[in-house]
């Protein structure tokens, strides 16, 4: 996985995801193997901290707990026929 060009970011294509993930048992399936990824570095900590740290651009992406979600301005979204999708703050 890297980031890629023109993201708005502005980070280089070989870079390496921050991603943080909840330090739960109940996580641990969602990112089974990515330990293992070079691109990837998993960033464990409380569900809260993970939200601060999201917000504060100290991870890439995030598990971020459904409060957050539903407080936020967050949507998901599909990029062809339920193949992939991706979640970013909605154009207000």
């Amino acid at each position: 996985m890297t980031v890629p060009k023109g993201s708005r970011t502005g980070k280089s294509v070989s870079q390496i995801l921050r991603l943080g993930v909840v330090s739960y048992l109940n996580a641990e399936p969602l990112v089974f193997g990515l330990d293992r990824e070079p691109a990837v570095r998993l960033e464990r900590d409380l569900p809260s901290r993970v939200a601060q740290r999201l917000h504060a651009g100290e991870v890439d992406l995030g598990m971020i707990p459904s409060i957050e979600y539903a407080l936020g301005d967050y949507a998901i979204r599909s990029c062809r026929e339920w193949r992939s999708a991706a979640a970013g703050r909605c154009a207000r």
